[in-house]
């Protein structure tokens, strides 16, 4: 499956649940994640999609981290299912377990370059 099918599917899924969502595609500034998202609450957090298996590039990595450290929530997804699993986690008003998908800053540490996240560095970013 394509990083984009699932990008879309996820974006039908949380419009149609009240969330509003902007792609993050500065050309001069790579490397954060795909899209924002607003609840109906106000609360907002990151998606980075990637296709089945895939794991973000250093860079991304490295953005990660930096929004982890800001106390930032992200989220790296790939599968349809996870995202919806993180819309219906902020659907639900944050009460269940924290999806799987949520990054944190020890597991993308940019320091940590052998880590688990930390992509192969080929293409882009």
């Amino acid at each position: 499956m394509l990083e984009s099918s699932i990008e879309d599917a996820v974006n039908y899924y949380a419009s149609r649940n009240g969330f509003i969502h902007r792609k993050l595609n500065n050309q001069s500034d790579d490397g954060w994640p795909d899209r924002l998202y607003t609840s109906g609450k106000g609360e907002h957090f990151y998606i980075e999609f990637k296709r089945p298996g895939e794991k973000p590039r250093p860079l991304q990595v490295y953005r990660i981290w930096t929004l982890c450290k800001m106390n930032c929530e992200v989220y790296v997804v790939d599968s349809v299912e996870e995202g919806k699993d993180v819309i219906d986690y902020y659907k639900r008003g944050r009460v269940d377990a924290t999806p799987v998908s949520r990054a944190s800053d020890t597991a993308y540490d940019p320091a940590v370059r052998s880590g688990p996240y930390s992509g192969s560095g080929a293409g882009k970013d």
